[in-house]
């Protein structure tokens, strides 16, 4: 009987003495999860911190960037005028943006539909110009126009190939989504194209209203 009692004092004691150890032990996970916590933030900090400053470094700098796109005519400009052909074709653009506002030189193939030809496709002009864009709501949503030569690529019955005259090209709104930090999608639901690759008469012109779907690459 006595050697029992001795055996439970001797484990009350064992359990007793444990206790504050384990006590103690509490606040050391504690502070273990909370440096793990600060270090954690610390490069929260540290990574918004090197986001900010790519940012400035972009916008003291500006930026290259590169662009393929593809567009079809919706409207044309000018009732009645059934020899004026429908359009589609594709294009590159290369320009340089600083913060909001940027330059632009295009490069646009236009294939044309000639309405009495059922949709037999001739090889259409050649338009290469220089531009300007500008930003809105948080870049995502462009202007832009750009103006400069149409080339004719194909021989008409009063226009040799290769006459040239001017295009003008209008895209009042483009909505953009950023994919990555250096690829994006835009798409103009409505843009306005003016091209008159032979200026002599009868002049050859051709107006329209196009979509156009766009692809952005940052260099």
């Amino acid at each position: 009987m006595g050697r029992g009692l001795a055996f439970l004092a001797l484990v009350g004691l064992l359990i007793v003495s444990a206790l504050p150890g384990a006590q103690a032990a509490q606040p050391d996970d504690h502070q273990d999860h909370q440096d793990h916590q600060d270090q954690q933030d610390q490069q929260n900090q540290q990574d918004q911190q090197n986001q900010q400053d790519q940012q400035n470094q972009q916008d003291q700098h500006g930026e290259w960037w590169a662009q393929l796109d593809a567009n079809v005519a919706l409207l044309n400009g000018i009732p009645g005028r059934n020899m004026l052909p429908n359009e589609f074709g594709y294009g590159a653009r290369l320009g340089h943006r600083w913060e909001r506002w940027g330059v632009v030189g295009q490069l646009t193939h236009n294939l044309w539909v000639p309405n009495r030809e059922g949709w037999t496709v001739k090889p259409g002009v050649l338009n290469a110009g220089l531009g300007v864009e500008h930003l809105l709501f948080d870049n995502r949503v462009r202007i832009s126009a750009a103006a400069g030569t149409s080339t004719l690529v194909f021989e008409t019955v009063l226009d040799a190939a290769g006459t040239t005259g001017f295009f003008v090209d209008v895209r009042p709104a483009g909505l953009r989504w950023n994919i990555t930090d250096r690829l994006r999608l835009e798409w103009d639901p409505i843009t306005f194209s003016l091209s008159q690759p032979a200026l002599d008469e009868p002049t050859l012109d051709q107006t329209e209203f196009k979509t156009v779907f766009v692809i952005e690459v940052g260099l």
